[in-house]
């Protein structure tokens, strides 16, 4: 069942955005009929002896059916409820939190964004384990049973390694108010088990994951800045992944395998968010390998950001760049900026679009800001966007509400829902395509309107 999303994630710390909070975003990019639901999952107390059972999120609506994680999931219309493949010791309190196709933020304000990645090692399902914690399941225990960033990484690392990693690789940013974490996970061998890392974000700095491990040399021996599993040097020196003789493994060098569908799906990414971040720096949109080192892990911005700058990101379509998706034959006479996959007689022809980070298939996007100078839940915000970038608009959900809006938790790809968030974009995302460059004149408009009144609202 492993899937691949190829979501992009952005992190700024809070030295690099205009108001001094911490902003994280990330596009869930996920082909119909994937489910675009969100919910509140309660905080709960557990009996001694308690287990908490282990599910395979499903990758169609829809993703769970059962009484674990909120009553958006309980059975209704003859649904048969999730069975589950394992189970692991329960803990005594579990946090409440904001979740979708991941877990987002918890009562205590730690978030989470994802982005997949083509790690050396992908292993399915292996139901009581060893392979036993998908990322979906993974991202909710961080969230259950961590207060801080740090907590959170903890947690998913130490579970991954003892019940095993089932997915693709993942890396995550995971952060709090006062600072971020990028977190990297892959299966450690088909037996099961897991290698993970992570590095703080450096103050000042904007990180972003395009579907690729971004942790290069690590030191774990400076636990303020670096965590990982103590198996890693023995993982990739005993499969040939990194010489025995260097003992600093380059963890984004030894584990990752390269890059989904075809050359530049990941890179040209990369390459369009520093142009954005730091326009002033001249880096080439065209490399040899994914591997070379041509662009950085972290950037301090040239000019700090603001909550409306990671909605654009989310929205970009390469537009102004050489690789516009708006522009050329393959747009149409509408400017449409959207590209479907190839059919069977187009595959003949070797290739492959540009990849947005605003592609056709999103599910949804998240933007979460996190404020140092106020109190937990009063500090953070999740501003929720279904369907695709250019057709949404952002609204916010304080954590402080412990509930998702109606329209923001409904919504079956299967039956059209006047009254759902997702329907709602994908109907205006869908008639856009008929002249895309006089419609997008209008959705922006509105979009800047609605969203500087969910500004002024919260």
């Amino acid at each position: 069942r492993i899937r691949r999303t190829g979501c992009t994630a952005v992190l700024a710390t809070p030295q690099a955005t205009v108001d001094r909070t911490l902003i994280l975003s990330q596009t869930i990019d996920d082909i119909p009929p994937s489910d675009a639901r969100a919910n509140w999952v309660p905080a709960q107390d557990h009996p001694k002896g308690s287990v908490r059972r282990i599910y395979q999120w499903a990758a169609s609506y829809p993703r769970y059916v059962g009484y674990d994680h909120g009553e958006m999931y309980y059975p209704k219309n003859g649904e048969t409820p999730s069975k589950p493949i394992g189970e692991i010791p329960q803990v005594k309190h579990t946090y409440g939190y904001y979740a979708a196709d991941y877990a987002l933020l918890n009562e205590h304000g730690v978030a989470i964004v994802e982005s997949s990645v083509p790690g050396k090692v992908s292993v399915d399902y292996i139901p009581n384990g060893p392979a036993l914690l998908g990322m979906e399941e993974l991202s909710r225990l961080g969230l259950e049973r961590g207060r801080t960033a740090r907590e959170a990484v903890t947690v998913m690392g130490e579970l991954a390694v003892k019940y095993g990693f089932a997915d693709l690789a993942e890396s995550l940013f995971v952060a709090d108010r006062t600072e971020g974490w990028v977190f990297h996970v892959m299966a450690a061998s088909l037996k099961g088990s897991a290698v993970w890392a992570a590095q703080r974000i450096p103050d000042g700095s904007v990180a972003v994951l395009t579907n690729f491990f971004i942790i290069r040399e690590l030191n774990l021996s400076d636990s303020t800045q670096f965590l990982g599993s103590s198996n890693i040097f023995e993982v990739a020196t005993e499969n040939g992944w990194w010489p025995r003789n260097s003992p600093v493994v380059d963890f984004t060098m030894a584990f990752t395998a390269g890059e989904y569908d075809h050359k530049y799906y990941i890179g040209r990414r990369w390459w369009r968010l520093m142009a954005l971040l730091t326009p002033s720096v001249p880096l080439s949109p065209t490399y040899a390998t994914i591997f070379d080192k041509l662009y950085p892990s972290f950037v301090k911005p040239e000019k700090l950001l603001r909550l409306q700058d990671f909605f654009a990101i989310n929205r970009d379509y390469f537009g102004g760049t050489p690789y516009d998706m708006s522009a050329g034959p393959a747009a149409g006479p509408f400017g449409s900026p959207r590209r479907h996959p190839p059919g069977d007689a187009e595959l003949i022809t070797p290739g492959g679009w540009e990849r947005p980070i605003n592609v056709f298939k999103a599910l949804y996007s998240v933007v979460t800001q996190l404020d140092p100078s106020l109190p937990t839940p009063l500090a953070e915000v999740l501003w929720m966007g279904s369907c695709v970038g250019h057709a949404t608009v952002y609204t916010p959900i304080p954590l402080a509400a412990e509930e998702v809006p109606e329209p923001y938790a409904r919504g079956s790809p299967f039956e059209i829902d006047r009254n759902s968030a997702w329907w709602a974009a994908r109907i205006v995302a869908n008639i856009a395509d008929l002249w895309y460059s006089r419609a997008a004149l209008h959705i922006r408009e509105a979009q800047q309107r609605r969203e500087q009144a969910g500004v002024d609202a919260v």
